[in-house]
């Protein structure tokens, strides 16, 4: 009996390592594209698995078994996997496949192309893979070809998709959460969608993957479940819950977490609060159960659930506070508020002295405000200019109002209502006892505020959020 020897080379066994696992390619490229030591949780080689898995129908060119839509909060390397590591692996195996990738932030297509290539073009690839050369005359970032016929072109949701057609089309967050909660813009985002739905080299054969965190019942994931016909679903909430998918799932979760090293409670309680990145606000919870719990489902009941805090000021020794401040929402249409608050702090506590609330025009209520910033003496009003209130600033600076700070709201109304109702609920006070005709129905329409809006009671929210967000614009809460 003789035996053969193989002669292989370190290189060609790790290539062919990583031509067989995703994971394995995953761990071996990591470090080409991202300095920090990678954390590699149960969620990532599982996911890895299953995209080898949804795709391994591209490689031996057969119809496909089904699409792939993957819901899973940020912060898990879900873009890693599926819009960096994954077109690389496929190349890797099947350097002659077109591959088409989509996301709605031009940022994120930009970062994701330029990892896409750095991988590519490093020596590590060059000396595994050398097969595989990118053409010469291929020198668009965002659309990548090799000498094997193969192509990697990378679109925005609302761009233009055109093109050739692919073999593979992957979709990674090709919709914002404020695309997501204006219907004409989730509507743009849905064209796009189905423009990008066109491109298909094979209606039979060419799998489509959708990477996103769930926004809101009217995303791009509930559009695809509704008109996709075979679709394997995978759902991985960041908090144990019953949107689990597969369901079996749940018993790889630690003490309730998806990954209880990178995404614990304190972390997930910051990002909530805004207190994880300084560049985010907080989430509402609305937004936080549909991105880190992937449930959009219709919350019914009260925007403050009957917790605002309340107390007789006519108990209270006002002597001791430290300062007065106010805020202002000018009326816009024939149908809004005119809102107005006045508020003395005592630590972290803001007392709701005072509130001008009716549906009077900004010129019938500038007299009281007048009158009123007398009396309060507010060291600071803050005044939201956009629409009438860039108007009516000026027309309070000519009557005398000192210490105007405009700010610009760019969140939709109910949306940011909803994301600072903690401050509200936290650190707002109310007076039980106060008559004042404004004063009581500014109250009446606090307490019975729907959590999805009403515009007729809606304005009183609005106005007391303007004092919360810019309060907390200026770091004055901490968390506790």
């Amino acid at each position: 009996m003789t035996t053969e020897k193989i002669n292989i080379s370190t290189n060609e066994l790790n290539a062919e390592i990583c031509k067989r696992s995703l994971f394995e390619f995953t761990k071996e490229f990591w470090g080409e594209i991202i300095p920090d030591e990678p954390i590699w949780n149960w969620h990532i080689p599982y996911l890895c698995d299953e995209l080898e898995k949804a795709v391994s129908t591209v490689i031996e060119d057969r119809p496909k078994l089904y699409d792939l839509i993957i819901n899973i909060c940020p912060g898990t390397t879900k873009s890693t996997l599926v819009s960096i590591m994954l077109p690389c692996w496929l190349w890797a195996n099947c350097p002659e496949k077109v591959i088409l990738l989509n996301t709605v932030s031009h940022t994120n297509a930009i970062k994701f192309a330029t990892k896409r290539r750095d991988i590519l073009t490093s020596s590590k690839f060059k000396s595994y893979f050398p097969e595989i050369t990118l053409r010469s005359d291929s020198t668009a970032l965002m659309t990548l070809k090799n000498m094997k016929g193969g192509e990697i072109t990378q679109y925005t949701t609302k761009g233009r998709i055109t093109g050739d057609h692919g073999h593979i089309r992957i979709d990674d967050d090709p919709m914002s959460y404020q695309d997501s909660i204006s219907e004409a813009q989730a509507a743009k985002c849905i064209d796009g969608f189905k423009a990008f739905a066109t491109r298909n080299k094979s209606l039979a054969k060419t799998v489509y993957i959708q990477v996103m965190q769930r926004l809101s019942a009217i995303d791009t994931t509930e559009h695809a479940l509704s008109t996709l016909s075979k679709v394997k679903h995978i759902v991985l909430p960041a908090i144990k819950n019953d949107k689990i998918n597969p369901p079996e799932l749940a018993d790889k979760y630690v003490d309730g977490l998806l990954d209880p090293l990178r995404l614990t409670l304190d972390n997930l309680q910051d990002i909530k609060r805004g207190l994880a990145d300084k560049d985010d606000g907080p989430m509402s919870d609305d937004a936080f159960d549909a991105q880190y719990g992937q449930d959009v489902d219709s919350k019914e009941g009260l925007m403050y659930e009957n917790r605002l805090q309340t107390e007789p000021f006519s108990k209270i020794d006002w002597t001791g506070f430290e300062t007065a401040l106010s805020a202002v929402d000018a009326k816009d249409d024939g149908e809004d508020t005119y809102g107005q608050v006045y508020a003395y702090q005592r630590g972290e506590k803001y007392y709701i002295v005072d509130a001008i609330y009716n549906t009077g025009d900004s010129e019938y209520n500038l007299p009281t405000a007048v009158k009123k910033n007398n009396k309060h003496k507010p060291i600071k009003t803050f005044l939201e200019k956009n629409g009438v209130g860039g108007l009516y600033g000026r027309m309070m600076k000519n009557e005398g109002i000192t210490g105007l700070k405009p700010f610009v709201n760019s969140e939709p109304k109910i949306d940011r209502i909803g994301m600072f109702k903690w401050v509200v609920l936290e650190h707002f006070v109310f007076d039980s006892e106060n008559k004042d005709s404004d004063y009581l129905k500014f109250m009446e329409h606090l307490k019975k505020l729907p959590k999805h809006g009403n515009k007729k009671m809606v304005g009183a929210a609005d106005v007391i959020t303007h004092l919360a967000k810019c309060l907390f614009l200026t770091g004055k809460f901490k968390r506790k």
